[in-house]
């Protein structure tokens, strides 16, 4: 039995500011008995919402693909759009997948099916077959194939097998994991709390932050006499040098100082 609750993501950041070309600001069709999020931004669509998505590609993909393969395709749908179909960045990738618009007309992906459940994930399914196919031809093989796979994703296929590099660095370090995981979730077997690692990191940490005593004292970093962040006086001195030197669990700052015990205000 599928433990959906673990492959759930939760609402990320926005866009203060987006491109002209962008499809961030058009409005959500919104039309009864259609899937839609609640907003453009990552992973902001309700549990409900996300479930049809996981399950549309979980049945899209039974001709197509292993488990495993099934597994890698839900763990680039999480990391491009959290499950929001609705998703849409501040530049012009947008949907399921986060197809740019040059990208996702090689797949039938236009102002009318940009959004579309069924047309995003075929999309997403044939691209991951085709950038699979040209890493096994470019000599890969076993797991460097799946490396690849999302690299050219993210890249983009011209970037060839460079070992370097955002998108390679993101399939090996959070794709690949969140894979694993959910392929054990598809299995039934997995015993986590989330298929994406960070997410546990970030609860972890947040639990260990709660119970620790808040102190008065800003923390002052003896190199430059300078207080490390305006939310000093309400975190340990040690809690500042721990993320500032030692970039604890790696978590960027804007998600760091929300989890806490305190406010922004």
């Amino acid at each position: 039995m599928i433990k959906y609750i673990s492959m759930f993501a939760t609402k990320g950041s926005g866009y203060k500011q987006v491109k002209d070309y962008s499809h961030y600001l058009e409005p959500i069709d919104k039309s009864p008995g259609r899937p839609a999020g609640n907003s453009r931004r990552w992973g902001d669509a309700s549990h409900a919402v996300q479930r049809i998505v996981i399950d549309s590609i979980i049945e899209k993909s039974k001709s197509k693909l292993n488990t495993r393969q099934t597994a890698h395709i839900l763990a680039i749908a999480y990391v491009e759009s959290g499950f929001n179909l609705d998703a849409a960045s501040n530049e012009s990738a947008a949907g399921i997948g986060q197809f740019l618009d040059g990208t996702g007309e090689d797949y039938g992906l236009d102002d009318s099916s940009r959004f579309d459940l069924s047309t995003g994930i075929d999309a997403l399914i044939l691209h991951y077959l085709k950038n699979r196919n040209i890493a096994i031809k470019r000599g890969n093989s076993g797991k460097s194939v799946e490396e690849r796979i999302y690299q050219y994703h993210h890249d983009g296929p011209g970037s060839k097998d460079k070992n370097s590099g955002l998108g390679l660095r993101l399939s090996k370090e959070r794709v690949l994991p969140i894979t694993d995981n959910i392929e054990m979730a598809l299995k039934g077997t997995f015993k986590g709390e989330h298929v994406d690692p960070a997410c546990d990191r970030k609860k972890k940490h947040a639990h260990n932050l709660s119970a620790k005593p808040r102190t008065n004292k800003k923390y002052i970093d003896p190199a430059s006499a300078s207080t490390l962040h305006p939310h000093a006086a309400e975190i340990s001195a040690l809690e500042q040098r721990d993320y500032y030197t030692l970039k604890v669990w790696n978590i960027p700052s804007r998600y760091y100082w929300r989890i806490g015990p305190f406010s922004d205000d």
